[in-house]
């Protein structure tokens, strides 16, 4: 260890510098003979053991490369696999026959191979141990198997997969590792504003604004034909620089021609931007292969046919897509999060800024480093190990984030790596955009250049968190944007019913009870065994979770019904309700549950959720509370955001002229419980989007399901149902609904609308020359009177909720819709429903007929 820490790597260089330690011998070979192995093994040379080994067992090597080739997860099982190599076949001087190792003639050395696995670290022990197991299973099959008469591979006698039967039992005692959290320290979103702003100002309209801002880029040039600098192109920044060259034995000095290229620039600022990772962001296409492309004039983007001979008809792959209305953007994701499977996806959303760099980066690509045809993927030379089937069946396409300036792609086709775009770049941009104290990164002078050193990473950047919720969530945009802004909006169940008129009627109580009635059906059937009967009603997050529970023979007390939907798992397996960790064909791992509205038992967020038409009324009533609590927290989050706003100036201010701004402390605590407002707020909005997502669903199954009949719902006069997302004047509308559906809904609570709504109706009271009465009475008696007030005022107002509102915010009075002589009936019905005895009963059944 102490040779290895002065880092030499040869006999040659040890002999040269062991005086250095005086406790360094100066003929190791000698002095630790008896453990003696060679050179790298003593100095500890990856490489050169592994050149070592691979000599020393060919066939071994050989056995390896074709099962790591032909599988996906290369970089791990290489990594697992020489481990074996070196720590168990060659530390126990195995012949170089992997079938020799599965014979039952040679004794397998149970205890080595233990010690091997146990040596790593707890969160490598499983991954190991099945690498080599499932490596052992390809062995006995290429090697010690023969094809029968039927053409089927039989196992021949004498050979066995020890992993599988000496040591059976190995993987159960083996520490599962869930990582509940990111162990990378997330960046605060100030400091992301700041980033990109000192990136890319506000102010810049070209790459000619931007070059000369940043010391971190000068790594950005590339020599070119003089004949294609423009001039007139502001895109176009050059430079003419002397080069030294050598021609045999004499040095001479030849002018060149650079330009600079903004592909670092944009793909940092992408990162800044957009939650995505930083593989994907350089494995984005640009669209110059596509049929259509998106110009920036005049303020906005125009969709032009696309005059490149790379236009392809019909392909649309490019990062900016149209989104679903007009003048709406949204984008697409070239490969999947992990990069390592096929399959890309659609966001419904590119902010505007963004999209304007990325056009002039296509324009700028298409203009100074252009490309004579689509790339293939097998043609580029990626990172990580990917296997060639992926690769082939990607296709092509036109990077992005190809870049002319970098030195780690010979042909400028390919897409920049990740360690080019951002490795080096995110420290230093965040060394120069930091305040001062801030601590984001540091900078580190050389003897002949600067460097920058940061503990977060391109993996911390989760930009936004309502912005990482649209993008990764696939939330409807219009609707967040109206949620996060100052919009109040209301979840509504409409249901139509058979007749001339096929009139659109809102749910009343009586449907919702008729609902919540039809979940005694599910018990009846799973008391009887035949739940499987409901599955064309029923909708699941995980498809193979209703193939595995909705059988005859899950147990019947494992089901727990709720009124937004079923758990088939007790109100167990929160543990590992969320999404997937590791996903192998030998053992699967997932995360638990995101904790939300409804604390760690999250369902409308659990794989194991189950749920349907007949749930629609308890889905709409959580997704109203959960609006509710987004209304509350939306406007403390904007109340800070403006205190955090005026102080922030006032240190611009203060800094500007050179005085000392005294309310640093105030600011960083401000700033804390913003942040903590906005995370709070992305909880809120992602549990909503799981739930839009559910009821979307589920009436999306009422009008295709072929039956023509929905067994799960009482009531056959229903033909179809809706749900809508309305925007209201006031908030008095959701407080009614979350209100109303506490006494219908078990699952259902008014905690949060009760004594808003009990203090809208007192005012209202008050107003109208009634006394106020509600704040009087007990919770339960509270949320029954303010019901009943609200039946009376829609009575009134003849269900219309505009109206409601007008009377609720003081704009008219009861006077102003009572006929004189009905007035005083009025009144009086209010205030006895205030004081918890309504004398005269209302028609609930029909108050939206």
């Amino acid at each position: 260890e102490a040779a290895q820490c002065l880092g030499l790597k040869t006999g040659a260089e040890y002999f040269r510098g062991y005086e250095k330690d005086p406790k360094l011998p100066s003929q190791p070979n000698k002095t630790y003979s008896e453990h003696w192995i060679s050179w790298p093994h003593f100095l500890g040379n990856e490489n050169a053991i592994n050149r070592e080994l691979t000599s020393k067992y060919p066939e071994f090597w050989k056995a390896i490369q074709c099962y790591v080739e032909a599988g996906t997860g290369q970089s791990n099982k290489y990594s697992h696999l020489r481990a074996l190599l070196r720590f168990y076949v060659d530390k126990l001087g195995l012949v170089d026959d992997p079938g020799a190792m599965l014979s039952r003639d040679i004794p397998f050395d149970e205890r080595a191979y233990e010690n091997f696995i146990n040596v790593t670290a707890d969160t490598v022990k499983k991954p190991r141990h099945n690498a080599c197991s499932a490596f052992f299973e390809w062995i006995l099959e290429t090697y010690c198997s023969d094809e029968d008469e039927n053409g089927e591979l039989i196992v021949l006698p004498g050979y066995r997969n020890p992993l599988r039967t000496v040591l059976k039992g190995l993987l159960d005692q083996l520490p599962s590792y869930k990582r509940s959290e990111s162990d990378k320290p997330p960046l605060p979103m100030d400091a992301i504003v700041r980033a990109k702003q000192h990136l890319i100002p506000l102010e810049a309209t070209s790459f000619r604004d931007l070059y000369q801002l940043h010391p971190f880029l000068e790594d950005c040039w590339f020599g070119v034909d003089p004949q294609l600098i423009d001039d007139n192109d502001p895109n176009c920044i050059y430079r003419v620089v002397k080069k030294e060259r050598k021609r045999g034995r004499k040095r001479y000095f030849e002018e060149m021609h650079e330009l600079w290229s903004p592909v670092k620039i944009v793909a940092n600022y992408t990162l800044l931007s957009i939650p995505l990772r930083g593989q994907q962001i350089c494995w984005l296409d640009s669209g110059e292969g596509d049929e259509f492309v998106p110009l920036w004039r005049d303020g906005k983007v125009h969709w032009i046919e696309n005059p490149s001979p790379l236009a392809t008809r019909k392909r649309n792959k490019g990062f900016i897509q149209k989104g679903n209305n007009d003048g709406e953007l949204s984008a697409y994701i070239t490969t999947n999060k992990t990069g390592k499977k096929l399959g890309g996806y659609d966001i419904p959303f590119m902010p505007e800024d963004l999209a304007y760099w990325i056009i002039q980066l296509r324009e700028w690509q298409s203009k100074y480093n252009p490309i004579e045809e689509l790339t293939l993927w097998t043609q580029i030379n990626p990172q990580q190990r990917i296997h060639k089937d992926i690769l082939k069946r990607r296709g092509k396409q036109s990077f992005l984030f190809r870049d002319p300036a970098s030195h780690a792609c010979d042909e400028k086709a390919s897409p920049m790596r990740t360690t080019t775009a951002f490795t080096r770049t995110l420290p230093a941009l965040l060394f120069h955009s930091q305040r001062p104290g801030a601590d984001l990164a540091e900078k580190i002078e050389k003897k002949s250049s600067v460097d920058y050193k940061s503990q977060f990473t391109p993996h911390a950047l989760r930009v936004s968190l309502i912005t990482a919720y649209i993008v990764d969530g696939r939330a409807p945009i219009a609707v967040i944007s109206k949620l996060v802004g100052h919009s109040s909006l209301v979840m509504t169940i409409y249901y139509t019913k058979v007749g001339a008129s096929k009139m659109r009627l809102e749910m009343a109580a009586a449907e919702k009870r008729a609902l919540e009635q039809s979940h005694y059906r599910y018990e009846d059937l799973i008391l009887q065994k035949k739940i499987e009967e409901a599955r064309p009603e029923l909708i699941a997050t995980d498809r193979s979770i209703m193939d595995q529970c909705l059988t005859p023979n899950w147990p019947s007390g494992a089901f727990q019904l709720m009124s937004f939907g079923i758990c088939p798992m007790s109100g167990n397996k929160c543990d590992e309700g969320g999404m997937a960790l590791v996903e192998r064909k030998v053992e699967a791992q997932y995360a638990p549950v995101p904790n939300g509205y409804l604390g760690t038992r999250n369902c409308p967020q659990c794989r194991f959720f189950i749920t349907g038409p007949a749930f629609l009324g308890g889905l709409s009533a959580i997704a109203n509370e959960i609006i509710l609590e987004i209304n509350v927290t939306r406007n403390e989050y904007h109340e800070l955001e403006e205190k955090r706003q005026t102080l922030d100036d006032e240190r611009y201010d203060a800094e500007s002229s050179g005085q000392f701004f005294g309310k640093e402390r105030t600011l960083k605590k401000i700033t804390s419980a913003y942040e903590e407002k906005a995370k709070k707020l992305d909880m809120l909005l992602t549990d909503l989007q799981h739930l839009y997502r559910l009821i979307s669903q589920s009436t999306e199954l009422l009008k295709t399901s072929e039956t023509g009949q929905h067994q799960l719902i009482v009531s056959g006069n229903y033909v179809e149902m809706e749900m809508h997302l309305e925007e209201q004047s006031s908030e008095f509308r959701l407080l009614a609904e979350v209100c109303a559906n506490a006494e219908i809904y078990e699952s259902a609570s008014a905690s949060r609308a009760r004594p808003l709504l009990s203090q809208m109706l007192d005012k209202l009271a008050d107003t109208n020359g009634i006394a106020p009465a509600i704040f009087r009475l007990t919770e339960d008696q509270q949320l029954k009177a303010a019901n009943q007030v609200v039946r009376l005022i829609m009575q009134v107002t003849q269900n219309n909720w505009h109206v409601a509102d007008q009377l609720i915010n003081g704009q008219i009075t009861l006077e102003d819709l009572a006929e004189p002589l009905q007035l005083g009936d009025v009144r009086q019905e209010i205030e006895s429903a205030m004081n918890g005895s309504l004398k005269f009963p209302l028609e609930i059944e029909s108050c939206n007929e």
